[in-house]
């Protein structure tokens, strides 16, 4: 197989930037050719040419910036909506503990909070993407948690899917702790 056949193929390669650059210069060439600009015969391939070269580079061009700038935008929102539904068709399906962290979450306003490593009671929460870890340190015993802004807004407006009444001892522990013996005074 000669290589010089494949070589024309290159211009696929090319970025956004120099595909551009292509189609400008063949929307030129066309602009010169159709005004006269360029002594010319009267064969229509002259005008063919390069009107096709230039809606291909600029498909080209298209399909670079789109692959480069917006994509990740529509895969993002993609999965936040795909997120969201999830979290929705799982309410029905949590149990009263998972409904009391919530309940206690969206009755104090409060995105985030501080548990177990290994999320404890809240830990089914954590596998189903309702709440999530915000740890920098592997190291610590006692890491920060939080309830994603998309999850957030899908859990107030089901507000009234989790009932909290606070204790009567405010300074009882929160409901995701679990109650070990050897803090019981």
């Amino acid at each position: 197989m000669n290589p010089a056949n494949l070589k024309w193929s290159e211009f696929l390669k090319a970025n956004e930037w120099q595909t551009g650059w292509l189609a400008g210069v063949s929307f030129v060439f066309w602009v010169l050719v159709r005004f006269c600009a360029i002594p010319t015969d009267d064969s229509s391939w002259w005008e063919i040419v390069p009107i096709s070269m230039f809606l291909i580079f600029l498909a080209l061009t298209m399909a670079r910036i789109s692959k480069n700038s917006w994509m990740p935008w529509w895969r993002t929102r993609r999965r936040v909506r795909l997120d969201q539904k999830r979290a929705e068709e799982y309410m029905p399906y949590m149990t009263d503990r998972e409904k009391t962290i919530i309940g206690y979450l969206l009755y104090h306003n409060q995105k985030m909070f501080q548990g177990a490593w290994h999320g404890s009671v809240a830990a089914t929460l954590l596998a189903r993407g309702i709440i999530r870890k915000e740890v920098r340190d592997s190291a610590l015993t006692q890491v920060p948690f939080s309830v994603p802004d998309h999850i957030w807004t899908v859990l107030e407006r089901h507000r009234e899917s989790f009932p909290y009444t606070p204790p009567e001892n405010p300074a009882g522990p929160p409901p995701w702790r679990e109650d070990y013996w050897w803090e019981r005074n």
